[in-house]
């Protein structure tokens, strides 16, 4: 998360094709992949619905600007896509002035994955323009490897191992709670952490400090970590790949808050108290 990186990955489309630049890999029947209603045209929340839910966005070239028109306009919409079975379920994250994110939850049955999909939008003369879409989603390598642990064929590196990758991998509604009926504990966690004499940086749960180490396998989660030049906030490393990563965070008082942006933390939203889950790249 310290050198997160503002580029596109090879993530985008990931749900539905093999690899980047791939076109449409199979043809699909026009399916609306939710039962709400198509927002109003007017909100950057039509928008996202036509690219994630509807089964194609005609007009999607005067909806899109930036770094998403130039590498990613040419190619299929995501709703055009996805399998009839997946479902989208979008929610308004941030709207102020002429700047949106709009988050797209992903579920996919047949592949019992469900991925988040963070849009981010400017107007542009009174139209709503996507400029980035980011997911964290992790590598082939992690999935193979929380699939193992999962069905018992490999014994977990950690204690907790699975769970913390596997919730990595949730919804953001799943992180949630996780965290809200953790938070008792993820209080004690940054404590020690906070606590322990010269402690660096990071701390992970294959680290020596023994306490600290205690309350992150208490904690299905995988490191304690704060900024130097912004020590109020401690984040909560769930689980990750390289830079890409989810977990939590505690804003104490003088915490600057992490500002959501396509490079760095790409989602933040507020459980309880002064606790908050994170998606970064």
């Amino acid at each position: 998360m310290y050198r997160a990186s503002s580029l596109v990955r090879c993530t985008l489309l990931a749900l539905a094709v093999t690899a980047c630049g791939a076109k449409r890999s199979e043809s699909h029947p026009a399916t609306r992949h939710a039962r709400t209603a198509v927002p109003p045209t007017s909100s950057p929340l039509w928008v996202a619905d036509q690219y994630y839910v509807a089964s194609s966005f005609p007009d999607e070239p005067a909806h899109v600007t930036g770094e998403f028109a130039q590498r990613f306009a040419a190619r299929p919409s995501l709703g055009s896509l996805l399998a009839p079975t997946a479902s989208v379920s979008l929610r308004p994250v941030l709207e102020h002035g002429d700047s949106a994110i709009v988050a797209a939850t992903v579920t996919e049955p047949d592949r019992k994955r469900v991925a988040e999909w963070y849009t981010y939008l400017v107007r542009d003369a009174g139209t709503w323009k996507i400029y980035a879409v980011r997911t964290v989603r992790f590598d082939a390598g992690y999935y193979a490897l929380l699939d193992s642990l999962t069905r018992g064929a490999r014994a977990p590196d950690v204690p907790g191992q699975d769970t913390s990758m596997r919730l990595a991998t949730a919804s953001d509604s799943a992180v949630h709670a996780f965290v809200a009926t953790h938070a008792s504990r993820l209080d004690s966690l940054v404590a020690a952490y906070r606590a322990t004499p010269r402690a660096p940086e990071i701390v992970s749960v294959r680290d020596s400090v023994a306490a600290v180490r205690r309350l992150l396998t208490a904690s299905h989660a995988s490191a304690v970590f704060r900024n130097a030049s912004n020590p109020a906030c401690t984040f909560v490393r769930i689980n990750g790949d390289a830079r890409r990563e989810v977990g939590a965070f505690r804003a104490d008082s003088g915490c600057r808050f992490p500002v959501m942006s396509p490079g760095g933390i790409i989602y933040t939203e507020h459980v309880q108290g002064d606790w908050y889950l994170y998606r970064a790249l």
